[in-house]
């Protein structure tokens, strides 16, 4: 059930939804990708869709978001590979763009033709414990992944809090780099990862697409940061606004996404194996100070609206709404 109330002082603007989550999916514990897909769906995902579901009976609403006729999660394994072109384009995709079991693709539906989907995002799903908050906090930085992670030789043992800092990296560093493959062989300008603590929101611009740009939300700490506007920083208002960008995009053609990847290098690590080779006791190591500051964007205007001379204007139009353009995560195609 969806229901539409005025907001405070009879604001008409203001819309109140009431999404019935499910009392099983909240006490639900996540011990796995799986469970972490149950929960999110039940908390997140469903309620985006219904928001979206009302959105679009608002013309206004519709056009300038590129609503289409709503969305659908889909974690069969051909997803990526639906979103070619042609069928032969589909066919040589196969082999490098199946979902894995912790993947979710989001299709648009077509406006004139509700049977027609475009793939609009892919959602990465990592349980709590695998990065861990502190692990996000330190390895999510601007880097050059060939150079730091990929090419590093040596292991700074002597050193606990480099020890920690070393293992963020190379735990951060394939995790994002399953999503970016994901993103460039899905043709994709935006897709995200989560942990259910944490978001990852990530965008390609394909003017260089071996530049990987992200942005880390943590949604508990940011809704206590700005009480103010606390609507604007839960999980289900953040994905709603990083999902109404991306209905705006279009997945690249097959010829551009070749020419992203003939720019790459390639790196055959495996993110669980990474995981299984940490000693018991590095992945128990306490954290340094650093990796318990969170992200909470204080000095952020979270609010929808702005205020001009006494009159509410509905910043629309801002030219960078997202806060990708502070953030850098990329590969060297030269090295």
């Amino acid at each position: 059930m969806v229901g539409l109330s005025a907001g405070p002082e009879g604001d008409s603007r203001t819309v109140a939804f009431d999404i019935p989550c499910g009392s099983a999916g909240l006490r639900k514990k996540v011990a796995n990708e799986r469970d972490l897909e149950y929960v999110q769906h039940s908390i997140v995902e469903g309620p985006v869709s219904n928001i979206l579901h009302v959105m679009r009976d608002n013309d206004v609403a519709r056009r300038h978001f590129d609503l289409g006729n709503g969305i659908v999660f889909d974690n069969h394994p051909n997803s990526l590979s639906d979103s070619a072109e042609e069928p032969t384009q589909r066919r040589n995709a196969n082999s490098q763009s199946q979902l894995r079991a912790d993947q979710v693709c989001v299709y648009k539906h077509d406006d004139m033709d509700p049977a027609w989907r475009s793939l609009a995002f892919v959602i990465e799903y990592k349980p709590p414990h695998k990065p861990t908050l502190p692990h996000l906090r330190l390895g999510l930085r601007e880097m050059d992944i060939q150079a730091e992670v990929v090419n590093r030789a040596t292991v700074p043992a002597d050193d606990p809090a480099a020890l920690f800092q070393y293992h963020s990296d190379k735990i951060v560093a394939a995790a994002v780099a399953q999503t970016y493959h994901c993103m460039i062989t899905g043709g994709l300008e935006y897709s995200y990862l989560t942990t259910g603590e944490a978001y990852v929101f990530f965008k390609i611009d394909w003017a260089n697409a071996t530049q990987l740009l992200f942005h880390l939300a943590e949604p508990r700490v940011e809704v206590e940061a700005h009480v103010e506007n606390s609507t604007h920083c839960t999980a289900v208002s953040q994905v709603l606004a990083f999902t109404l960008l991306a209905m705006k995009s279009r997945p690249r053609r097959q010829s551009e996404r070749h020419k992203a990847i003939e720019r790459l290098n390639t790196w055959t690590e495996d993110y669980e194996a990474i995981l299984r080779r940490m000693p018991a006791t590095q992945r128990k190591q306490t954290p340094p100070p650093s990796a318990f500051e969170p992200r909470a964007y204080k000095d952020v205007d979270r609010s929808p609206y702005i205020s001009l001379r006494g009159r509410i204007h509905r910043k629309l139009d801002d030219p960078n709404p997202s806060g990708f353009a502070s953030y850098g995560y990329h590969r060297n195609p030269d090295s």
